[in-house]
């Protein structure tokens, strides 16, 4: 489950809320501007 979503520049910030120790989920870091997009191929999971 993702609790939040952080652009990579915002990292520090990402890190504090883990740090909090309030976080429920996976907090994950977006590289890129462009939203990816997940699809199955042949039972793998790969980003796009």
């Amino acid at each position: 489950m993702v609790d939040r979503r952080y652009a990579l520049d915002d990292i520090v910030e990402a890190t504090r809320y883990v740090e909090t120790g309030q976080k429920t989920g996976s907090v994950v870091l977006r590289v890129s501007d462009r939203q990816a997009t997940t699809t199955r191929v042949d039972g793998l999971r790969t980003g796009g």
